[in-house]
């Protein structure tokens, strides 16, 4: 495990690291405590409270491989390959125990929770449903054989969505859990990958093309848009009006998806790796850039991304997700755990804090916009604005403030129209946002 100090992304620096045995295949973070699925070595139980220092606080062997795990409230629920399922009690994360097993049909690829069920995605058995109201006894409520091989599954109201190869996406009705019905398919050109569903639009990679797909009748998908990148797509995320692409060697695509009937390429950035998977958080990109590791794009003009900073971690970056200012990566042989402030004024590494700032309103904005945040202990609170170039150009607070929900109003009328920096200070922490003046 390297643990990078990016709080300036264009200037990466080692904080610390942690030597993690086994491959690194997936990850989930509860609290203060990141699960991790070792391909073979089962699950390790890291505390990242302080990020410069993560330490193992457990470990459980399970009896296969672990390629997927997902966290919640007390429980881990790990996809175990041949092994099916296992659930752990994780209430002390130093000592997680099993609570119940079961094993299902097939290689347990994909895990999604959506209630009192988990949704398999079961390789050549298809999608596995079970029953996991009661922890210590899981059990198969219903399956569906799907035609190819089940990678992943997302779940939205009463219907599954598999992402079945070279079937393309199959929609599944599960209002009855037990009876899982075959209601319609959509075969696009190549394997489908991964899927995103957003209201009555599903999103399909399938490698050749990215498709969008009305499913308002789930029986009868429509293709109502596409659109053909330059390299294989293989991840997509979609934020208001963009779907975001990781296109294997050609790095990310931004594409315009404000009318799915046309789609339309507006940004492109080239990663020197191959790039695999893609997550976004406020106006940056993050991407696994395979065996060039991570690469940070600032995303806030998407007709323009940049570079804002990348780092080659020791394996090669398959999966990425990002909570508040902090990194999770999977790269194979470890997990990467990188703290950030995407200002570049300040190099010290933060514990998790214990309030928050959140992104001011309007964004961009003309004159004024209002910044809230909220403070957990009264203390001393300092709420000032920086340019690009780190220099303080205003102060809103600065003195004590009671426990709660507070309201600043920045007016910036003589300032000229560009990017600043709203930097909060209070409880020895210190969280930042980005705002764009646009006048």
């Amino acid at each position: 495990l390297q643990i990078i100090n990016i709080s300036d992304p264009a200037f990466p620096r080692s904080a610390g690291s942690y030597y993690n045995s086994g491959s690194a295949l997936n990850i989930n973070i509860s609290g203060l405590y990141a699960y991790m699925a070792n391909w073979n070595t089962g699950m390790n139980v890291i505390n990242i409270s302080d990020p410069t220092n993560p330490t193992l606080s457990g470990n459980f062997t399970t009896p296969d491989y672990v390629v997927g795990i997902t966290a919640s409230n007390n429980y881990a629920y790990v996809a175990n390959y041949a092994s099916g399922i296992q659930i752990l009690d994780i209430n002390n994360p130093a000592e997680p125990t099993i609570l119940g097993s079961l094993d299902t049909p097939g290689y347990a690829r994909d895990i999604f929770l959506s209630g009192s069920y988990a949704y398999l995605a079961s390789y050549q058995a298809g999608l596995q449903i079970i029953d996991i109201s009661n922890p210590s006894n899981p059990a198969i409520l219903g399956n569906y054989d799907t035609p190819d091989l089940a990678v992943r599954v997302f779940v939205s109201g009463n219907y599954a969505y598999v992402s079945d190869q070279d079937s393309g996406l199959q929609i599944i009705n599960v209002s009855n859990p037990s009876q899982p019905e075959f209601v319609g398919k959509f075969n696009g050109t190549g394997h489908a990958w991964s899927t995103f569903v957003a209201g009555n639009l599903a999103y399909l990679a399938d490698y050749f093309y990215l498709h969008i797909i009305d499913i308002s009748d789930p029986a009868h998908p429509n293709s109502i848009g596409q659109y053909f990148p330059s390299g294989d797509v293989i991840d997509i995320k979609v934020v208001g009006g963009y779907a975001y692409l990781a296109c294997d060697i050609v790095g990310m695509e931004i594409i315009d998806i404000s009318n799915p009937r046309n789609p339309r390429l507006i940004g492109r950035f080239d990663t020197p790796g191959a790039a695999i998977g893609i997550t976004i958080s406020g106006n940056y990109a993050f991407i696994s850039d395979y065996q060039n590791g991570i690469q940070i794009v600032d995303i806030s003009d998407p007709a323009n991304p940049i570079s804002s900073g990348s780092y080659n971690t020791l394996g090669y970056a398959w999966q990425i997700s990002v909570s508040g200012n902090y990194i999770f990566e999977a790269d194979e042989y470890s997990l990467s755990t990188f703290h950030y402030i995407p200002t570049g004024m300040d190099n010290t590494v933060l514990l998790p804090a214990s309030f928050s700032l959140s992104q001011n309103y309007p964004n961009p904005f003309n004159a004024s916009t209002s910044i809230c945040y909220s403070l957990s202990k009264s203390g001393p609170v300092n709420l000032s604005i920086y340019n690009l170039l780190g220099q303080k150009v205003a102060t809103l607070n600065e003195g004590i403030q009671q426990a709660g929900e507070h309201r600043m109003v920045w007016n910036a009328e003589g300032f000229t129209s560009g990017a600043y920096f709203a930097r909060l200070e209070a409880e020895g922490r210190a969280k930042n946002i980005k705002m764009v003046l646009l006048k």
